[in-house]
């Protein structure tokens, strides 16, 4: 059916008015209707009306509509047309094609049919291209714009048929990929042809000053390294390389125009594995790779050219792509490079970009050398024996300079601004740079593991050399902050990465002579650090978190333990801490400073944690002397309450696997000061209300400047911290339930039945009771009635900025800042006085409830034979339910009610279950209060 030239002035008249700046939403929408129409109506008057509008006398405007519409009709209504239609459009789409190649058409229109052409063929099968071919090779003899036109028809078929789409049948895609293979031999010699003939002819054309000419020479070279860069993701190797295509790309990586794309291409060959292939043929296309870009290495890092490695160099981008594409060969191909010597160039020319000062690019080089010293199978990664070098897929010379190199760079992932407008260039802003550097950081230090387990004296070496080199720059008074905090961190993650790999793959052996070597020198590192003495909050952070790694010393040599402890209370009494007195509180808008030395101070108690529970038995001899020494600091205010919990959590931690004796002791040295108090006629007092709870804990009164304040700031610390210690006794004395080895992960476990000797069953009768209470009041938080009274603090009983983020799922307010990107002031603590702090005590005292009841739920036998908290089981959690938010309810059912389900004895599940979750199921269900 012929299209009449009213209709198609009518289109085309249409389209441009359309596509003018000055147009209306009318007539946009009305061209957006007639896209529609074209596309949805009578299929072939739209193949006419396309055909007609893709004529190069219209606006380019008009053609880019034209080729829309075929190439929806073609990919979308293929089996409308019979079959003598089909052999008609391949005919007239070639023709087009070849039209369009002898005009000076734009790139865009040229590319349209190109790409109509590749879909025809898909749509028509492998015995069209077989038969199109030939007639493609001839029409590219014909000049570059034609040249360059077959190129990307090539490369459109390829792509039609290797990337994944779902609007093909396997059989039809089957034998399209077959055609589309027997066509190989014959197309990658065309492409090698055509990128060396237009290039010769590009450069002539470009000294006769032709540079039009020279551009559409250079559009084929282009062109056909793209189509290169298809085919070498699925072509047979062997004619890929008999082609010369890869002697194109080793050319082409020294050309400033076409070595991106020439590296690419190369970069799709080391992603090749050997399936089918002819294990000769596979080798020698990877060596040719390998040699390829061990040339391009050579001739970039130059000392001429060095500097156009960086930053905004001339070979920037290019040399970060070199590098990426080198180490994804090396990873998998290096033994393919055919000589020895090319193999330590290879690694030399690694090294070099590894240590290059620009970031970016030396993290490209990164996973090579993680891939290289990685252990090769599961069997390898298992296997208790340390790393065997001579087994060492690199040279000892190579991990040796590597873990120098390794020690060196670690300086760039530490010590950089905290201020959010500083950071390189080469970032988006400053959370990015943040990022990188950790990553960077991560991956220099996991470097430093691999090489560590496979040159550990070397290794200790080399800590011991950075570690006294950085203490005595923390020492030197000329050293600025900055520089002493940069380079005692990278010292200390130095030195944590070489113990932690020296000590786990190492320790663990029999007695002998390297082994004594070994421990001698770990212990010359541990009593190095028990020796110093650092002021700075940020240094004495690093230098407690420095002693964290030698757990594995110490169960082999327990003799340390009293040493590792003792310089934990030295580094409290030696720093000092505001708000630390006895029964003391943190300052309500606590300072830089002050928050500095607090997280220090903290993970002084966290290294001794993470002895405690790496190596429990060491520490077991000592516990009655901690917990002397604990009473003692903290009634000379040496230590704070915050620093106490921690220290109790430490002799919780190593009497985890202690027999129940020792772990009924240790519960008693814990807990006796909370029983003592929530016993007190003030604390229950505190209890016998809603109301009489919130004045004691959530007063509220006006500061100077007539703003609300919080009070009961004593009171909520001390709260805080006692459900903080009966949770973590619950936790430490209840054991992991771990189903077996190579169980169905999907399969629960069955829990273990309550334990009738708990630690904790002397303790739950007073415990239970008040825990109860404090959450029935906690709860009666939310009632109108409450609420009212708590209007200037309102925002405290609203998700925080981090919590909305979540369940809207946006991304989380980062940094210091992100409290004033929040339009909120900063809780400080949870003993602070303003609406963010009591929001986070109110989550952190309902966490720990929940959790501490769950806990005792499954495992003190106790709990459900206690008399004085089954009264408060109904008023304790049944109350004011109606009134609690969506996440409070799902936080209750994941922590508490799921337990009971679980666990609960026969006689109590009416009590517990049917009274409890199946009230707080129906309130979850009925409630269509808004999400807070």
């Amino acid at each position: 059916m012929q299209a009449s030239p009213e209709v198609i002035s009518s289109v085309i008249q249409t389209i441009v008015t359309a596509q003018q700046p000055a147009a209306s939403q009318d007539q946009r929408r009305k061209a957006v209707e007639l896209s529609e129409q074209l596309k949805r109506g009578e299929a072939r008057s739209s193949v006419q009306v396309g055909l007609q509008l893709v004529q190069s006398s219209h606006q380019v405007e008009v053609q880019h509509f034209g080729y829309a519409v075929l190439q929806h009709v073609v990919g979308v209504r293929w089996d409308e047309f019979t079959a003598e239609e089909h052999t008609q459009l391949a005919t007239t789409v070639f023709s087009l094609l070849r039209q369009v190649g002898g005009t000076t058409s734009s790139f865009a229109v040229r590319s349209k049919a190109a790409v109509l052409l590749a879909l025809v063929t898909k749509r028509q099968g492998g015995q069209l291209l077989q038969a199109l071919l030939p007639e493609l090779l001839r029409l590219a003899s014909e000049g570059p714009t034609q040249a360059d036109m077959v190129c990307i028809v090539l490369r459109m078929m390829a792509e039609e048929v290797t990337q994944y789409r779902d609007d093909m049948e396997a059989d039809n895609k089957r034998h399209l990929l077959s055609a589309l293979t027997a066509c190989v031999p014959q197309v990658l010699p065309f492409l090698e042809t055509s990128m060396e003939g237009h290039f010769g002819q590009a450069l002539a054309a470009s000294q006769q000053g032709q540079h039009q000419l020279s551009q559409l020479h250079a559009a084929v070279v282009t062109s056909a390294l793209g189509t290169s860069l298809t085919y070498a993701e699925w072509a047979p190797l062997a004619p890929f390389t008999d082609s010369g295509l890869v002697r194109a790309c080793t050319y082409f990586l020294n050309t400033q125009d076409f070595r991106m794309l020439a590296c690419d291409t190369l970069k799709q060959l080391s992603h090749r594995r050997q399936d089918k292939e002819n294990l000769e043929t596979y080798n020698a296309a990877m060596a040719a790779t390998g040699e390829a870009l061990v040339q391009a290495a050579s001739t970039l890092l130059t000392q001429q050219a060095q500097e156009q490695l960086s930053f905004e160099g001339d070979s920037d981008e290019f040399g970060q792509r070199l590098c990426e594409t080198m180490a994804e060969f090396g990873s998998s191909h290096l033994h393919c490079l055919p000589s020895h010597d090319n193999k330590i160039l290879f690694l030399q020319q690694m090294l070099a970009f590894t240590q290059h000062p620009y970031m970016l690019l030396s993290s490209k080089a990164l996973p090579l050398w993680i891939a290289l010293l990685s252990p090769r199978d599961n069997a390898a990664k298992q296997e208790s024996q340390p790393p065997n070098p001579s087994h060492s897929l690199l040279p000892l010379e190579c991990v040796s300079a590597l873990l120098d190199l390794a020690g060196e760079q670690l300086r760039k992932g530490v010590g950089f601004s905290t201020d959010p407008s500083d950071f390189p260039p080469y970032f988006g802003d400053h959370q990015d740079y943040k990022d990188f550097c950790i990553s960077y950081r991560g991956d220099m230090a996991r470097i430093v593991r691999l090489t560590s387990g496979l040159l550990p004296d070397q290794a200790l070496a080399a800590a011991s050399r950075r570690l006294q080199h950085s203490l005595h720059q923390c020492s030197t008074s000329g050293t600025s902050v900055a520089e002493q905090h940069s380079q005692f961190e990278a010292a200390v993650l130095f030195l944590d990465s070489v113990v932690t790999a020296v000590c786990s793959a190492h320790l663990g052996q029999a007695a002998s002579p390297s082994l004594n070597s070994t421990l001698s020198s770990t212990e010359a590192l541990l009593q190095l650090l028990l020796g110093a003495r650092l002021a700075d909050p940020v240094l004495l952070n690093w230098h407690a978190r420095s002693l964290e790694c030698f757990s594995k010393l110490l169960a082999r040599k327990p003799v340390l333990v009293p040493a590792v402890m003792q310089k934990a209370f030295e580094m409290y009494t030696s720093n000092p801490l505001e708000g630390n007195a006895y029964g003391g509180i943190p300052p309500a808008k606590p300072t830089l400073e002050w928050k500095e030395l607090q997280t220090a101070r903290q993970r002084v108690g966290l290294m001794l944690v993470a002895h405690a529970k790496a190596q429990p038995q060491a520490l077991l001899p000592h516990l009655a002397p901690l917990a002397n020494k604990i009473q003692e600091m903290w009634a000379s205010g040496a230590i704070g309450t915050n620093e106490q919990s921690t220290l109790f959590d430490v002799i919780l931690a190593a009497a985890a696997g202690a027999d129940i004796q020792l772990q009924k002791q240790v519960v008693e040295w814990v807990l006796g000061g909370v029983r003592t108090e929530w016993q007190s006629a003030a604390f229950q007092a505190a209890l016998d209300s809603p109301a009489a709870f919130v004045s004691h804990y959530i007063s509220l009164h006006a500061d100077a400047a007539g703003q609300p304040e919080v009070g009961g700031q004593q009171p909520r610390w001390q709260l805080y911290h006692h459900l903080y210690l009966i949770e973590h006794s619950g936790k430490r004395t209840t054991p992991l339930v771990k189903g077996p080895t190579g169980a169905n992960p999907q399969k629960p476990v069955p829990p273990l039945p309550p334990r009738q000797d708990h630690p904790l069953n002397e303790h739950v009768g007073w415990m239970l009771p008040s825990l109860l209470r404090v959450c029935a009041c906690l709860h009666a938080i939310w009632t109108p009635q409450i609420q009212a009274t708590l209007q200037s603090v309102h925002s405290a009983f609203l998700m925080g900025p981090k919590e909305r983020a979540v369940y809207l799922r946006r991304p989380l307010p980062k940094g210091r800042h992100a409290a004033e990107q929040s339009g909120e002031e900063e809780a400080g603590t949870v003993a602070g006085t303003n609406a963010a702090a009591l929001r986070a005590w109110l989550r952190q005292i309902r966490e720990s409830m929940y959790q501490s009841l769950g806990l005792m739920s499954i495992s003190v036998g106790a709990f459900y034979a206690c008399g004085a908290g089954q009264g408060l089981w109904g008023p304790g959690l049944m109350d004011h339910v109606e009134y609690m938010d969506h996440q409070h309810l799902r936080m209750m059912l994941r922590h508490l009610m799921l337990s009971f389900t679980r666990i609960c004895p026969p006689r109590h599940r009416y009590a517990l279950i049917a009274c409890s979750v199946l009230c707080v199921s129906h309130v979850s269900i009925t409630s269509s209060s808004p999400l807070k």
